[in-house]
Formats: structure tokens, sequence, C-alpha cells
């Protein structure tokens, strides 16, 4: 009950319990048609409500933020592979930590890499993975060319996201993901041969 809305239609209601702390008041709202108009009644927006079922972080919300693209390494990284050898990637695997607003409410937003796809530039078929991989001599992903030329590889990483209210615990997931890419630069393929030669005289 406030001067400008008046009394409370059929008392006060007792207070709802929430996840994400106390309900927020009820939100009002009047208008008028221009500057000098007169202003038309209050009407009733939002009742009491819990944080959770008013501020949503929207999937379309999630995908606008600004997550970087995943971080790509090549080995070995010189500017070219050998055909028919190992080819080693691999990528961080990072939480991503943001901010942003919904409704003039500051939300914070974590987002993790749910899954991997690389395409390797040479129009064999993609590889998906959970996994981002590790560096030499230690590798457990890697790819193998078998004609020469010069590639670029792309990945793109698929991100879920969750966000809690600022200040607030409890987390809740955004019901979609986002996608990040990266691609390397352009590396070539080579082939080596050996070749016997006479040893050189003292």
């Amino acid at each position: 009950m406030t001067p400008l809305n008046g009394d409370c239609a059929g008392g006060t209601d007792d207070p709802i319990a929430c996840e994400d702390g106390p309900g927020l008041q009820p939100l009002w709202r009047r208008e008028r048609a221009s500057v000098t108009a007169a202003w038309q009644a209050w009407t009733l927006v939002i009742w009491i409500d819990c944080p959770e079922d008013v501020f949503v972080l929207s999937v379309e919300d999630f995908r606008v933020l600004p997550l970087a693209k995943p971080a790509l390494t090549v080995q070995p990284d010189r500017g070219w592979v050998l055909v028919n050898k190992e080819t080693i990637v691999f990528t961080d695997d990072v939480t991503q930590k943001l901010t942003t607003e919904v409704l003039g409410q500051k939300i914070d937003v974590e987002a993790d890499a749910q899954s991997w796809t690389w395409n390797w530039g040479d129009k064999t078929r993609d590889l998906t993975t959970t996994e981002a991989g590790k560096p030499y001599p230690h590798q457990t992903l890697w790819h193998t060319y078998d004609q020469l030329g010069t590639v670029q590889v792309t990945l793109t990483a698929t991100w879920k996201g969750r966000w809690r209210l600022a200040g607030h615990t409890t987390w809740h997931d955004v019901l979609g993901t986002a996608q990040t890419t990266a691609t390397s630069d352009p590396f070539e393929i080579r082939e080596l041969r050996s070749r016997l030669v006479a040893p050189e005289d003292d």
C-alpha cells in the first residue's frame, strides 16, 4: 500500500518464499500521451514475485554476450606439417565469466564449453569432441593429412551457460547454447624425402 497505489485490495499477502532471496516488490506503471498530457491511472505490471521468475537470461541474451573465441593451437607450429604424419591440435578448457543486465538487474554469467568441433580444411569429415586435447608429447587429438597443399584448421566451441542474480548464490541454466569460432593461420602440408649421398672426402 502506498499513497499512489491506495489500499491493498483484500488485505496484505503473506511474504512468498523464493530461491534467490526475498520476493520483489510489486511493479506499477502509468503513462501519458505527451509531456503536457495528464497521467493515466496506475496499472499493475507485476505483483510480488520471486527474482528468479522475473529476471531470466534467455538463450538470445546469452548468444549476444561477448563470449571469447576458443584458443586454438596446431603442432608443429612452424607454418608447415608433414603429409601422412600426425598434426596435433588442442584448445583450452576454461570457464568464461561475464556480467550483464536484465531489466536493470545485474546478472552473473558463466560459460563452459560443452563440445568442440574441428574442421581440418581438407574436405574430410569434421571431428566433434568433448575433450580439449593436450600438447605433445601427451597429445590426444590429431589429424593425418594425406594430400599436399595449404589448409587452415577451424575450431567451433559450443558453450553452455548458467546465470545468477548478482549477490545471490543460486545458479540457473541457460536453456540453449551459443557458439564461437577460431581459425588457425594457413599452413602448408609438405612431403620430405630422404636420399643417400656419398660421404665427403677428408
